[in-house]
């Protein structure tokens, strides 16, 4: 039976060490990447509407969907729409509240 002495035990150790300082470097730079993602995505300013687009006041009982529905044509897909209001009002969620303003994009 081969005995590992110290020099080997403490190569092994060393080496042990490192990979798991290094995984947990990179799990912790992951991390922060995603939050700093996270805090840009959510902190955009919307552009005030241009001459082309409409500026429609949120309803109680509202939804994107219905609001998508409201302003598209029967020839676009309405999850494009929604898409399309969703990104140019810099909206995170599908969450939308009673009097809140969107802007809606130019078809």
């Amino acid at each position: 039976m081969n005995k590992i002495g110290y020099q080997g035990l403490r190569n092994v150790w060393t080496s042990r060490t490192i990979k798991v300082t290094a995984s947990l470097l990179l799990i912790a730079l992951l991390l922060t990447s995603f939050l700093m993602l996270g805090v840009t995505a959510t902190g955009t300013s919307v552009a005030p509407p241009s001459g082309e687009e409409d500026v429609v006041t949120v309803a109680s009982g509202d939804t994107l969907w219905a609001i998508a529905g409201r302003v598209s044509d029967d020839s676009e897909d309405i999850r494009y729409v929604v898409f399309k209001i969703k990104h140019r009002n810099g909206l995170a969620s599908s969450t939308i509240h009673p009097g809140q303003q969107l802007i809606i994009p130019e078809r």
